[in-house]
């Protein structure tokens, strides 16, 4: 039997036979239409239906673009840049756009090769197996010595950083300083009046002149001694003495004070 001659449907773009051709196309063009966003045919009643189910923009739920519903699920399988996606080397399920930096530090991770012995990053095993027979099996031996020297480098060099520092002595206070801040300590050191001389020891770098020389060698040393002496024996502070330099009667509590500044005046007059 031969086989029955077709003719395409112009308005449902499927092939009829030809004996049915007259019959099919006005039932065609009475109950079938074509989409005008997808040219598919859907019955004519059917055609909202149809636009609202294939052709409403949705958003994607893991990069939030919009799609046609119709296209959604092609879109999240295979086209979303947030799809889902395991990590070759720990398994791990990331999004896509982030698993190409996650690869690069997950990679970069070492295993023991169980054949040679040697540490092999995960990115690296497929290039290490083919040589993996041509390198000396490392023990456990060589590895724990490796380590031994990695470590001694680090503690000359730490030995190194510290051996930079200088400490110097301040002359007041007798502990040691950094050499970089000795100037500061000495300022504050003597403002506290932890030290019994105010002499500063930079001084001596320089070329002072001779009533300088002479008011740097001043010291407050036997002022401080008295000062002790008097609170020791508990004197009245109140009480009116006489400064022995200049036979100005002042109290006690003041006339300390006034004897050192009168001493130090009395220097730099001499000088």
């Amino acid at each position: 039997m031969d086989e029955e001659e077709l003719i395409l449907c112009t308005h449902c773009n499927k092939e009829v036979a030809k004996a049915n051709y007259d019959l099919h196309e006005p039932h065609c063009k009475r109950f079938l239409c074509i989409c005008p966003d997808c040219d598919e045919t859907v019955p004519r009643d059917q055609l909202e239906e149809h636009k609202t189910e294939q052709h409403t923009e949705v958003k994607c739920k893991m990069c939030n673009k919009k799609k046609e519903r119709r296209h959604l699920l092609d879109h999240e399988k295979d086209e979303c840049s947030e799809r889902p996606q395991i990590c070759e080397f720990c398994q791990l399920e990331l999004p896509l756009s982030s698993l190409k930096v996650h690869k690069v530090s997950c990679g970069s991770r070492t295993e023991r090769c169980s054949d040679c012995g040697r540490y092999v990053k995960l990115m690296d095993q497929l290039d290490h197996a083919p040589i993996c027979s041509t390198i000396t099996p490392t023990t456990s031996k060589d590895l724990v010595a490796e380590d031994d020297t990695s470590k001694d480098l680090v503690a000359e060099d730490d030995t190194s950083d510290t051996d930079e520092v200088t400490m110097l002595q301040c002359q007041n206070c007798l502990k040691y300083i950094p050499s970089d801040i000795l100037k500061e300590h000495k300022l504050l050191c003597k403002q506290s009046l932890n030290c019994a001389d105010v002499e500063d020891d930079d001084s001596e770098d320089e070329n002072p002149s001779p009533g300088n020389v002479r008011a740097a060698g001043f010291s407050f040393s036997s002022l401080q001694k008295k000062k002790r002496e008097t609170e020791d024996r508990n004197i009245d502070l109140d009480k009116i003495s006489t400064c022995p330099l200049c036979h100005l009667a002042l109290p006690v509590k003041t006339l300390e004070w006034h004897e050192t500044k009168c001493e130090l005046y009395k220097h730099l007059s001499l000088a």
